[in-house]
C-alpha cells in the first residue's frame, strides 16, 4: 500500500463563500472526520498527526487519491494541500 499525506486550508476566492475564522477552523477540523466517513468500508487506513496532516494508506493510485481528497476538501469550502515525505 502507498501512503499519501494531506492537509486543508481556506483561501477566500470567488469560488467559495466567505467564512468566518470560526467557520474556517471548524471546517479544517471536519476535514479528517469527513475523510474517515468518505473512506468508510474501504481498505484505506487514515491517521492524523499533531500538525493536522492526514495520512492515507491506500491501494489507490496517486491521482485517484488526490481527486477524492479534493472532493472532500471542496465540499467543506477548503483547498487540499499535498505533503511529500522528506
Amino acid at each position: 500500500m502507498k501512503i499519501y499525506r494531506y492537509s486543508s486550508y481556506y483561501k477566500n476566492t470567488r469560488s467559495f463563500k466567505d467564512l468566518t475564522k470560526e467557520e474556517q477552523e471548524r471546517n479544517i477540523g471536519l476535514f479528517y472526520t469527513d475523510l474517515i466517513n468518505f473512506f468508510e468500508g474501504s481498505d484505506e487506513v487514515l491517521t492524523i498527526d499533531d500538525a493536522q496532516i492526514v495520512s492515507i494508506q491506500t491501494n489507490l493510485n496517486e491521482k485517484e487519491c488526490d481527486d477524492l481528497v479534493a472532493k472532500v476538501a471542496l465540499g467543506l469550502e477548503l483547498l487540499p494541500k499535498k505533503h511529500r515525505f522528506r
